[in-house]
Parts: structure tokens; C-alpha cells; sequence
């Protein structure tokens, strides 16, 4: 069952040139929980090179779908595997906005990978996610860590990994040499 949000709370979180932690460098991620408690995000330009068939070696897969690369979603619990696709008619699923939905089950998966065998590519797979404890991302993002930019899908399914940091900023209207020159002082150093 697609369970619907009354209100999207998601959005990409962009990593600020000045980022330090090197596992963040130049990603979009894709917040997916944000409360009290804390918040949850995939990273979603970060692919391995691992295809889904050496990932689950052993299971039978459609020979479209076992080519398909596995992304890193962040360095929390890489055992999870997320499915982001947009197809609002699988079994199960969170939607996260008009057109883009998450799900972790292998229902789900199954669904896909008899989909991939007819045409259909508008999904990934990611290992892990990232997540931030009470206030720690709200504390990330007042010391300019964070961007924040509304999701689009066209530039996550129809874009390149390796471009998607640049063309999410473009898209959000923001230029690149601006950025990293934003929130810092003469020594580097983010002012709070």
C-alpha cells in the first residue's frame, strides 16, 4: 500500500562547497524523514560499482535489471536497501512527492525487476542512508553545511550522477561561484 503524506516534507539537501566531511563532497541528498527525533536522507549521486546482479548474487533477476548499478545512500546501516522509483502503482511505498515514491520492500523490488524487463528504468537502488540525530541537522545547516532545494525528479532519473550536484544548484537558480564565497571568512572557516 502507497502511503500518502498529506504535506511533502521532502527535499534535496545540497552539500555546500566548504563541506569537510569528504563522504558528502559535492552530494545531493534526498531527505525522506525529518522530526523531533532527527532526520533520515539518501545521498543520490554517490554510484558504486556494483551492479544489482553482484549484489544479489544468487537471486534470479532479469538480465536488464542485474546490469543496473547500486548506489551508496550514506554510511548508515548498508545492509538497507531503499528503492526510489516513480511508479505510483507498486504495492508498497511512502510518497514523497507528486511523482516520487520510496519503498524498502521486496515486493517492491520483484515489481521493479519484472518492469526493467520491459523498458521500464525510472528507479535506483541505495544502500544505507545518512541520518542525523535531535538538531543535528538543523545545526548542519545554520553553519551552511546544508542547502535545502525542492525535489525534481526529471534531473534524478533523467540526469547524470556525476552531474546532478551541479544541475540541482543550476536548477535551484543559484550560481556555482557563489557558493563558495557564502557564510566564510578569510581563513575558511564557516561563521555561525
Amino acid at each position: 500500500m502507497i502511503i500518502k503524506s498529506e504535506e511533502f516534507l521532502s527535499c534535496y539537501l545540497i552539500s555546500m562547497p566548504q563541506m569537510e566531511d569528504p563522504r558528502f563532497s559535492q552530494t545531493v541528498s534526498l531527505l525522506f524523514q525529518f522530526d523531533l527525533q532527527g532526520a533520515m536522507a539518501l545521498v543520490l549521486n554517490k554510484e558504486t560499482q556494483i551492479t544489482l546482479g553482484q549484489a544479489f548474487e544468487g537471486d534470479p533477476l532479469s538480465d536488464h535489471f542485474s546490469k543496473r548499478n547500486l548506489y551508496w545512500g550514506g554510511p548508515v546501516d548498508n545492509q538497507q536497501l531503499f528503492i526510489l522509483h516513480d511508479a505510483p502503482d507498486l504495492s508498497e511505498g511512502i510518497q514523497l512527492s507528486e511523482e516520487l515514491f520510496l519503498s524498502s520492500s521486496v515486493e517492491t523490488l520483484k515489481e521493479l525487476d519484472q518492469r526493467s524487463s520491459k523498458g521500464y528504468s525510472h528507479f535506483r537502488l541505495y544502500s544505507g542512508y545518512a541520518g542525523w540525530g535531535k538538531g543535528q541537522l538543523e545545526e548542519e545547516i545554520s553553519q551552511s553545511s546544508w542547502l535545502t532545494a525542492p525535489l525534481e525528479t526529471h534531473s534524478l532519473f533523467d540526469g547524470s550522477s556525476q552531474t546532478l550536484w551541479k544541475d540541482v544548484i543550476k536548477a535551484s537558480g543559484i550560481e556555482l561561484s557563489q557558493l563558495s564565497s557564502l557564510d566564510m571568512n578569510p581563513d575558511g572557516k564557516n561563521i555561525h
